[in-house]
């Protein structure tokens, strides 16, 4: 199986009853054009950047990051554990209107169902319900 639903893959696998523990965080990062002769990859406290297919790269803060409490920080807490451990003082959380968010949304849907992605990232007219074929079989 590929996935490729970047933040929202636990929620997509977990649909489908397969277990991706992953949290939503938030980032900035840029990109900029191709360097000619320029490293493949550093990182430091302050900044970490890598270069990408096309020659450019993508620059983000080093370690720093952002994310909100939420349900899944909850279930997911136990497995988590060595990470918030190595990141101390690099992870900044917060608690808002994001918990009760995702505390109501749906974790399982039919697959002829819209998902909360479309309802999250776009207008019902862009989505419109159309019967889709099974494409998983038990």
């Amino acid at each position: 199986m590929v996935v490729a639903g970047g933040a929202w893959s636990w929620l997509f696998c977990g649909n489908l009853d397969v277990n991706v523990p992953q949290l939503m965080v938030k980032a900035s990062v840029l990109r900029i054009s191709p360097i000619e002769g320029g490293a493949t990859v550093n990182s430091s406290k302050e900044f970490a950047f890598r270069k990408r297919a096309d020659g450019g790269y993508t620059i983000a803060f080093g370690f720093r990051t952002y994310t909100d409490i939420t349900p899944d920080s909850f279930r997911l807490f136990p497995q988590y554990i060595p990470a918030l451990k190595s990141q101390m003082g690099a992870l900044r959380i917060g608690l808002g209107a994001r918990f009760f968010d995702e505390l109501h949304r749906p974790r399982h849907w039919a697959l002829d169902q819209r998902t909360a992605w479309m309802f999250a990232r776009s207008t019902p007219s862009q989505f419109p319900l159309t019967p889709m074929p099974a494409c998983v079989s038990s």
